[in-house]
């Protein structure tokens, strides 16, 4: 028989990157991370990790295995969620990982009303610039822009981020009005560093085409290129989130609004089969219905409030 904690070690490997982070996430040494991969190399008889003193690296048998033991795991953890219960009172930890202002202001009403609602659950959301791992940072669910990259995780479309290009009346006195992406070439644009913005997309000619702008300000932070925006520094391409209240008053020019690309997906992902534990399923029934409200400029309607809160 071969023991499943085997591929467990070796899933956690897979995911995370690194023998140090599995080691972490499992709460045992990397010793022993290091026997059980090379335990299960040896029953299979073909090598699943690629080491160096730098980077660890799965080999193509290695992703195959990978897959099964995801599946494998998945079906395992379903049974086990049916059997124990399948609507089990939400109670414990719960970490919600989040991307900037969405979190800030979509997500952080919904941990709120979590912890309203169930008296015994503790929520701990993070809200940063960066995605999180969700199995190297021990995240319950995490909120990505654009696809999903890895497919042993689940995926939930909960929104539709649109973008737009604006800049303030004062720059385009001095630099002109662009007229097609191609003229963006000659303005000063703000870019973001963060890998799902970074690129600029446009529909033209009915295609999905992206421009790499040239820019002299760069960040990974939305707040800051809207701030070097509203201070007539430059074209700038973010979420309506931002730039709704903006237009709304004036302060910043929408501009090339004929060729917008369609909008970005936004997902809550998370690692479990169905039925997920209902931390998760309470959070994601929260979460749609209050983005249902979102309009640009963005109305913030309040969530609503359920009289029978769980207790």
């Amino acid at each position: 028989m071969i023991p499943c904690q085997l591929y467990e070690v070796f899933l956690a490997v897979a995911d995370c990157g690194s023998f140090t982070v599995a080691a972490k996430s499992l709460n045992i040494s990397k010793s022993v991370v290091s026997r059980y991969v090379q335990e299960l190399e040896s029953r299979l008889g073909t090598q699943l990790v690629l080491r160096s003193t730098r980077h660890t690296t799965i080999t193509e048998a290695g992703r195959a295995v990978q897959k099964r033991c995801s599946e494998v795991l998945g079906q395992m953890r379903q049974l086990e969620d049916e059997f124990v219960s399948t609507r089990a009172i939400p109670k414990g930890k719960f970490r919600i990982a989040a991307l900037d202002y969405f979190g800030e202001q979509y997500v952080a009403p919904v941990a709120a009303e979590m912890c309203r609602r169930c008296p015994e659950l503790d929520v701990d959301l993070h809200i940063s610039t960066e995605p999180q791992n969700l199995i190297a940072e021990s995240y319950d669910v995490s909120i990505l822009y654009g696809g999903l990259k890895d497919s042993s995780y689940i995926a939930r479309e909960i929104f539709q981020l649109p973008h737009s290009v604006a800049s303030s009346a004062d720059y385009l006195q001095i630099a002109g009005i662009p007229k097609h992406p191609d003229d963006l070439k000659h303005h000063d644009c703000l870019v973001s560093t963060f890998d799902a913005c970074a690129v600029w997309k446009f529909r033209v000619d009915g295609q999905v085409r992206e421009w790499r702008p040239h820019s002299r300000l760069k960040s990974n932070s939305g707040p800051a290129l809207l701030a070097a925006a509203r201070r007539g520094m430059g074209v700038c391409r973010l979420p309506k989130l931002y730039l709704g209240p903006y237009f709304a008053s004036g302060e910043l020019v929408e501009l090339l609004p004929d060729f917008s690309a369609p909008p970005m997906p936004v997902s809550a992902v998370y690692a479990y089969k169905r039925p997920a534990p209902a931390a998760i399923e309470l959070f994601l029934d929260l979460i749609t219905t209050s983005l249902r409200t979102v309009g640009f400029p963005p109305r913030y309607a309040p969530l609503p409030i359920d009289s029978r809160a769980v207790m």
